[in-house]
């Protein structure tokens, strides 16, 4: 493993180990699959359930939804599929997605949702993985850690 001293990290080089482990999870076939399998899971499970979906929430008179995400840390993840399966049902007028707000991890999960230039989870799935990637080859404290690359990430998206 690559240990990094990333809480001393300027934001140049914090970028530096942005792009190349963006590069890694774009060479890496598992990172490519599991993204590809996941958000076929989401249009299969729409498919399969968007006529009882459409139904309860007419019933219910619901057209619109906010969406607020808990602060979860890795559990953010779960969002992102959230976000998906919402997305989908929105693109096939079933509903409309509205405000989206979390705290901690939620938030990170909303900014990184919201960034996704096809208003979907890819850029949020990538970045999950390019963290969870780095966290890996890191030996320091997860708060002095987190913040260079995090940073990266976000003036990024």
């Amino acid at each position: 493993p690559v240990f990094l001293k990333s809480h001393t990290m300027s934001g140049g080089a914090a970028n530096d180990e942005l792009d190349a482990l963006l590069k890694e999870v774009a060479a890496d076939e598992k990172c490519v699959g599991l993204t590809q399998e996941l958000l076929a899971y989401a249009a299969e499970q729409v498919a399969l359930h968007r006529d009882a979906i459409r139904s309860n929430l007419e019933a219910h008179g619901v057209s619109d939804l906010d969406l607020l995400w808990p602060g979860a840390g890795y559990n953010s993840v779960a969002c992102g599929g959230n976000y998906e399966v919402l997305r989908l049902l929105e693109r096939e007028g079933v509903l409309r997605v509205g405000h989206i707000v979390g705290a901690s991890g939620g938030a990170a999960s909303a900014i990184l949702a919201l960034a996704d230039p096809d208003l979907g989870t890819e850029t949020l799935l990538r970045s999950y993985m390019v963290y969870a990637r780095w966290a890996a080859r890191t030996w320091d404290v997860q708060i002095l850690r987190s913040a260079p690359l995090w940073g990266a990430i976000y003036r990024r998206v």
